[in-house]
């Protein structure tokens, strides 16, 4: 009899219930319904060498216009196609691991939020982005300086200007110059002739450093929540000014005022800018209003909060999230349009709400590959990863292998971006945070970086009436003989649990080797299987290439007893 082999993980709050587990494999439908098989387990990405940074802590990719930045430590840097790299600037690091950064770009500008801190790049590099300092004054073409306006009152007020502003660039009616001299705290002697102007206004960025927590951009605007900190309230969000992420003035802020609970992030999506708070979300639109451009959409707000300030994500057409705050523990929602639904299962919230489970340290990332859009959960306390198809609508975990130890370990791909032209199809590149390598990730490739991959897929209960059966032979209906002569040939073993999956026979230590090269029609049978009230089977593979599960068969006899 055939017997359910694809299905996602799920694991219940008791195993008595459901003890399932797909472990690097992928649940993909056959999309003709006159197949046998509906529902089949594809083995997940592998991955390729492409670069090494130094230092390791990578933070952030990010990708645009065939170019590769990634943010890794205090550095900035760019990665080029043949894995190379440029040192562009420096940003500030923070104390929580794993401590990730946000890139964001305005087609001419990086926005870089790290640390606690704003930088924007120009095309040379991260530099502070500082708020501006602003005033009037009159200029004279005669020796191109300007004056400040308090120099004519009466009496004379001290004016603003300082000594270390000599070289920084200054904004005077619209128009940009660069202070060359500072000779005193009234006067700026400036780069190029200015026209004869009285009552000008003038701007500098050479105010405090903008701080943020996280960014978008949306619109032409770079968008940033500020962090709490004295007088200032986590509630509060700054915007750049329009298409410039050098200016950034103290007055165009807006507060999250929908519910009192702080902003853990921001996320733009579909012309929406998304307030993630910690007890409710809010969205905001650009209604192109003066003298602050954004408003929040009434209605729009989501009644649930987001636990992790890190894990907000934008997913093919969806927002995806892990909600959380005042109503309950933690959840992952699927938002599209402004409507949220639960993605995850009892079996995922199991596991995420239990005595200990950090999840405010979790980070995403969402990519499509072969017409799936994945969306990748990594919490970086507990070294999980959790996977949700939304094509399919299914979950599974991944995590790379310890042979030596016969375990899993960390999923290595912790960030990703994608390079649309870079090689045929463009190129996924997803990098470790504790090693710096970049990797490229495709279904093409079959182990990691030369690794074998350890799949498992651990069977529903079989069980009819709590009476016993007699297994006389399991058969795996997989792909086979597809590797090369030189190629590992793929080990395929076998355990059970005949305890509702509290312990396990063997440790899937029942061992048959694939068939070799070209041998595409040998079965792989496990006989003299002994009996049970509730056997669960539970199988794994390791492999250096393709792997693909279609079906499963059972032979039983059943008892009566």
């Amino acid at each position: 009899m055939k017997i359910s082999l694809a299905a996602p993980s799920y694991t219940a709050y008791s195993v008595v219930a459901a003890a399932q587990q797909t472990m690097n494999l992928i649940p993909a439908a056959v999309e003709v319904p006159n197949e046998g098989t509906r529902l089949v387990l594809y083995g997940r990405p592998g991955l390729q060498y492409f670069a090494t940074v130094t230092p390791a802590n990578i933070r952030c990719l990010w990708s645009g216009g065939g170019r590769l930045f990634v943010i890794h430590g205090g550095n900035e840097d760019e990665i080029h196609s043949n894995g190379t790299l440029t040192t562009w600037g420096t940003v500030a690091q923070g104390t929580q691991a794993p401590d990730p950064a946000f890139i964001a770009s305005n087609g001419t500008q990086l926005l870089i939020v790290s640390g606690g801190k704003v930088y924007c790049d120009n095309g040379s590099g991260a530099q502070p982005a500082n708020f501006a300092i602003t005033g009037t004054g009159n200029t004279f073409a005669s020796n191109s300086t300007l004056i400040d306006s308090g120099q004519y009152q009466t009496p004379p007020v001290a004016g603003p200007f300082l000594p270390a502003w000599q070289g920084k660039n200054i904004l005077i009616a619209g128009i940009p110059y660069v202070m060359s001299g500072v000779p005193n705290d009234h006067t700026i002697v400036l780069g190029s002739v200015p026209p004869n102007l009285t009552g000008a206004t003038w701007e500098t960025a050479q105010g405090a450093q903008v701080d943020g927590v996280w960014g978008a951009y949306i619109d032409g605007y770079f968008v940033v929540n500020r962090v709490a900190a004295g007088q200032q309230t986590g509630r509060q969000f700054n915007i750049s000014a329009l298409n410039d992420g050098t200016r950034w003035s103290t007055l165009d802020f807006a507060i999250k005022e929908g519910a009192p609970d702080n902003i853990n992030s921001v996320l733009a999506d579909h012309e929406q800018l998304w307030l993630f708070g910690t007890d409710t979300i809010e969205i905001w639109a650009d209604v192109g209003a003066s003298p602050f451009p954004f408003q929040r959409i009434d209605g729009a707000m989501i009644r649930d909060g987001s636990v992790a300030t890190w894990a907000p994500c934008s997913v093919g057409l969806s927002v995806c999230y892990l909600a959380g705050g005042h109503a309950g523990e933690t959840i992952a929602y699927r938002a599209q349009g402004l409507q949220p639904q639960r993605i995850s299962t009892h079996a995922q919230e199991s596991e995420w709400n239990q005595a200990g489970y950090r999840v405010w340290d979790a980070t995403s990332y969402g990519y499509s590959e072969q017409g799936h859009i994945f969306w990748v959960v990594n919490f970086w306390q507990q070294q999980r990863t959790w996977v949700y198809d939304l094509t399919e609508g299914l979950w599974h975990e991944r995590a790379a292998w310890n042979p030596a130890g016969s375990n899993y370990l960390r999923y290595q791909p912790w960030f990703h971006a994608f390079v649309p032209e870079w090689g045929q199809n463009g190129m996924h590149i997803v990098g470790d945070p504790a090693t710096g390598i970049l990797y490229q990730q495709s279904l093409n490739f079959t182990d990691d970086n030369g690794n074998v991959v350890q799949y498992t897929r651990a069977f529903p209960h079989l069980i009819n009436e709590n009476q016993w059966h007699y297994d006389h032979q399991f058969e795996l209906l997989m792909e086979q003989g597809i590797q090369t002569p030189a190629q590992f040939v793929p080990t395929i073993g076998l355990d059970w649990s005949d305890d509702h999956a509290h312990t396990w026979k063997e440790n899937i230590s029942r061992l048959k080797s694939a068939a070799p090269s070209g041998n595409y029609t040998q079965r792989l049978i496990f006989r003299r299987l002994g009996k049970s009230r509730d056997r669960i089977y539970r199988i794994g593979i390791t492999a250096r290439t393709k792997v693909a599960l279609i079906d499963a068969y059972l032979e039983a006899t059943q008892g009566f007893a």
